[in-house]
């Protein structure tokens, strides 16, 4: 009994050596590798592809790289083709419509470009965000219809009005293709040789829109559209079989399947990481400094200099406790916590508004400087941009 005893002891005492106390915190792994395998950072667990992975645009196989090329061929074809195709119809439209000779047997190929330059600015930009596919099959089902549009004009006004919306529609492949060639190819002498093959092929539409315009003419200057909606037919089929070609975006999509299929939010894609509104962020930023150099004159410098010595400390300091504050809270409680503190700090330029000709009526600091009178008035116009 004595010997049962003793080694009891020593096994209790073996087990309170080995196991840590209650008040040690042990260092967590999770940083180091997700429950799946993951690269992740707290609870936030990177998406991202493994080397090699054959859903990584690229490593796809040369066949599915040339079926990209090649569908941004056709698309780049079809819109600039729509830019000439009413070159050999001007009679045609003139009879119809009614409008005066001269300047505006021009204004068909003149409104559609007008449009062809506005387009990419908008729609390049969004395909970075949400991806090739789905702003080329949507800008070309928009073409397509405004294509039918221009068939079906009542008049001349609507006519040129339909023909911008063709050409901003049709604008997107011009400046995406390069990008989806990029998403394939990171080799730079195989992308300069698809971009190569890509620019050929988009000469090609300019010289086969009077050809069709000028064979349908015989028929009626509908046909014209009408042949054009059949081609932009066909590049809708073919845009449709081809895959997303950017990886933001296919990881992203991969994301928001692991997080609806395990019920959580921890899962995003690298290029999530550190997403924040630039513009919206600069702008308010831009306009609060206008303030205090309105608000402080000459001494605007040393204000801005404070207001620059805060905002470093504030930089500086805070990203200690994100860590804690995110394994502490979970990545949504603590995104809230700090929308909400966004949200009470957003009242505060308002409150200059409101107040601030009033705060500084009653600073004899104030009444010395060399500064305008109102820059509350300066801070609304700057804020109601923002």
């Amino acid at each position: 009994m004595h010997h049962a005893d003793e080694m009891t002891r020593e096994k209790d005492e073996g087990e309170q050596r080995t196991s840590p106390p209650d008040n040690i915190d042990v260092p967590s792994t999770e940083s180091e590798s997700g429950s799946d395998g993951l690269p992740s950072t707290g609870e936030v667990v990177i998406v991202d592809f493994e080397p090699g992975e054959p859903a990584d645009p690229h490593n796809w196989n040369i066949a599915k790289k040339l079926y990209v090329i090649f569908v941004g061929s056709i698309l780049s074809i079809n819109s600039t083709m729509g830019s000439s195709l009413p070159s050999n119809e001007s009679s045609a439209l003139q009879a119809y419509f009614g409008f005066p000779d001269g300047m505006q047997t021009v204004l068909p190929a003149t409104m559609y470009l007008i449009g062809f330059v506005l387009g990419p600015l908008v729609f390049a930009p969004l395909s970075e965000q949400h991806g090739r596919r789905p702003i080329l099959l949507g800008t070309l089902l928009l073409y397509l219809i405004f294509t039918m549009a221009c068939a079906l004009a009542p008049n001349w006004a609507a006519f040129l009005v339909f023909r911008f919306f063709c050409g901003t529609f049709a604008a997107p492949p011009m400046s995406v293709t390069g990008g989806s060639i990029a998403d394939v190819y990171s080799d730079k002498v195989e992308r300069g040789r698809a971009n190569m093959l890509w620019s050929a092929a988009t000469l090609v539409g300019p010289l086969g829109g009077p050809v069709i315009s000028g064979y349908t003419y015989q028929y009626s200057w509908r046909w014209g559209f009408w042949a054009a909606m059949m081609l932009s037919g066909i590049c809708f089929v073919a845009l449709f079989l081809q895959p997303e070609t950017l990886a933001t975006k296919i990881l992203r999509d991969r994301a928001k399947k692991l997080n609806k299929e395990k019920g959580s939010e921890k899962y995003i894609a690298p290029a999530d990481q550190h997403r924040l509104g630039v513009l919206e962020t600069l702008m308010i930023f831009m306009a609060l400094i206008n303030y205090i150099a309105d608000a402080y004159g000459i001494f605007a410098s040393s204000a801005l200099a404070a207001c620059a010595a805060t905002r470093s400390i504030a930089g500086a300091v805070i990203p200690l406790a994100v860590d804690k504050m995110v394994s502490t809270l979970g990545i949504a409680w603590a995104c809230s916590v700090l929308a909400l503190i966004s949200c009470a700090l957003s009242l505060v330029p308002f409150g200059f508004i409101i107040w601030g000709e009033k705060i500084r009526a009653g600073s004899n600091f104030s009444k010395t400087l060399q500064n305008d009178p109102h820059p509350e008035l300066e801070l609304t116009r700057s804020i109601s941009l923002a």
